[in-house]
């Protein structure tokens, strides 16, 4: 008998106890486990039916902006479980898809169309930004406070309004000359909020070095203007962008970076080479335990060391700054110690392999 038949068993011999009448023999277990079993089949009927009802419910009245957009399933650099190559897109426009990792656990969607987030034992794959005549990156739906999503800002409106979180933002002026180059502007985008009115805002950072030239902080707006009527069609995805710079990156140039919590933050992926925080500490232990997801921060290589700066440099100047070194070698009790290393090393690998070829020299 398993623990769900003992439960079944407790349950159902305890509506007996209380059941008024004279007192007859006892029934077998097998009929008391069954009418335990049809009371539970009838309880999850109604939970049903109760869901239903809501999402119903949740879509009369829903007003938030949607536009016209389907799902996006996240693009795994390498090998990721049940996930979509890139470029793929999942049809339908009312689930929005989950995040998957490396090496996690595949997982069979749930009753809603949903698959469920599986639990993540090596560092988010980056995303790749979207091609000419692509759906533009939108992130997701619903998206998680100071995490960076694939973003492209559409040039229908100047580069001035965009969709995000079910929302309307808008920045300060427009840029209508920059939209005579390109129909979008890559790059990141997060939800956050103003440290001083603690007011929602949406920062968005270009795919590039040194982006906070062209960092732009939108803020909420109560109506959609007619231009984003306009916009190209629009691609979601719960993946968060999971950035690692270039795999060339340029001394001393900054870059967005996602910083993985895998192993405590003790070791990273950055130029297409492993490398290990300096000090005897991980130099994220605590901040770990809030949650899996990458952590914004930004990264240069200055001396043959990385510089880790974690801040929110468009709302407050404070900052913290972790030293790396280059990992040449890794003994057993550091593969022990961190079992995401592996994962870590191919994904050093992968970006490595992104590297254009050298030309030839006469």
């Amino acid at each position: 008998m398993t623990h769900e038949d003992e439960d079944e068993l407790r349950r159902g011999l305890r509506e007996l106890a209380d059941t008024e009448g004279p007192a007859t023999g006892a029934p077998p277990t097998g009929a008391v486990v069954a009418a335990a079993r049809r009371t539970r089949h009838r309880r999850r009927a109604l939970t049903a039916a109760a869901a239903t009802m809501v999402v119903a419910a949740g879509s009369v009245l829903g007003v938030r902006w949607a536009g016209a957009a389907h799902d996006r399933a996240p693009t795994a650099s390498g090998t990721a479980s049940g996930g979509t190559a890139p470029g793929d897109t999942a049809p339908g426009d009312t689930a929005a898809t989950r995040t998957t990792a490396p090496d996690a656990a595949s997982s069979q969607p749930g009753g809603d169309g949903v698959a469920p987030l599986p639990a993540v034992s090596g560092p988010y794959p980056p995303q790749p930004r979207s091609k000419e005549g692509e759906p533009l990156d939108s992130g997701p739906r619903e998206p998680v406070e100071n995490v960076r999503y694939r973003y492209d800002v559409s040039a229908a409106c100047g580069f001035r309004y965009v969709a995000f979180g079910g929302r309307v933002w808008e920045a300060e002026g427009a840029d209508h000359a920059y939209s005579w180059l390109t129909d979008r502007a890559h790059g990141f985008i997060r939800l956050t909020a103003n440290p001083r009115t603690r007011t929602p805002v949406a920062v968005f950072e270009p795919d590039g070095p040194d982006p906070d030239r062209g960092t732009r902080v939108y803020r909420p707006r109560a109506t959609a203007p007619a231009c984003l009527a306009d916009e190209p069609r629009r691609a979601y995805s719960d993946a968060p962008a999971a950035t690692i710079g270039p795999a060339e990156p340029v001394e001393g140039a900054r870059y967005a970076y996602d910083w993985s919590t895998a192993c405590d933050k003790r070791y990273l992926v950055f130029g297409g080479r492993l490398w290990k925080a300096e000090g005897a500490t991980a130099p994220g232990a605590l901040e770990c335990l809030a949650n899996d997801l990458p952590q914004v921060a930004h990264v240069r290589l200055v001396a043959g060391r990385v510089l880790v700066t974690t801040e929110d440099a468009p709302l407050s100047d404070r900052s913290r700054t972790h030293g790396y070194r280059p990992v040449d070698r890794l003994d057993a009790a550091e593969r022990t110690r961190c079992p995401a290393l592996p994962a870590l090393q191919r994904l050093a690998r992968q970006q490595t392999e992104e590297r254009p070829a050298a030309k030839p020299t006469r």
